[in-house]
């Protein structure tokens, strides 16, 4: 094999390593660093803020002070309804009533709104970030089989390294005894 080919599978080599540990500290990150600034992330499971937040997307929720929600902004909060799914919906309409506030939220792409009541000195979830696609992959990281496989794709890429790093090592010159 030529040096330059050597050279080139070389590159690849690590370059392909990097990539698959870019990967997993990256889900890691994206996994971790919301709940490090106090909020959670979660995948989009609908379509109702097609345009602005798409089924797959993983959106960065923090905690706000009810008084501080406006008119605009894209709050999470439990269904009305008590089914237990959250929402993540754009607020169209606000109003005191005594010591609540009357939520008046609806999906950008949906026809319907709905109206909840949250303490004024409660809190709601505020969607500070949207990741494209990335509800997809990390919804899958929350299964077991899908921690299993960042566990062994972590794994592998630690053993490519390692590898990799043996393999740099240039070959220790032997030195031969010579007898008189």
């Amino acid at each position: 094999m030529s040096w330059r080919l050597a050279l080139v599978a070389r590159f690849a080599g690590l370059a392909s390593v990097w990539a698959v540990l870019a990967a997993v500290v990256g889900l890691l990150l994206m996994m971790a660093a919301p709940k490090l600034v106090g909020g959670q992330g979660y995948a989009v499971l609908s379509n109702s803020m097609k345009g602005a937040v798409d089924t797959g997307d993983q959106v960065v929720v923090l905690p706000q002070a009810a008084r501080e929600i406006r008119v605009g902004e894209i709050v999470a909060f439990d269904d009305p309804d008590g089914s237990g799914k959250l929402f993540q919906h754009r607020v169209q309409h606000l109003e005191r009533i005594g010591s609540e506030l009357e939520v008046t939220t609806k999906g950008d792409a949906n026809t319907g709104d709905e109206r909840w009541r949250v303490p004024v000195d409660g809190e709601v979830g505020r969607v500070v970030a949207v990741v494209p696609g990335a509800g997809y992959v990390l919804g899958r990281l929350g299964t077991p089989i899908g921690r299993g496989l960042l566990i062994a794709l972590a794994a592998l890429a630690a053993l490519a390294v390692a590898l990799t790093t043996i393999w740099q090592r240039p070959a220790e010159p032997t030195q031969e005894a010579h007898h008189a």
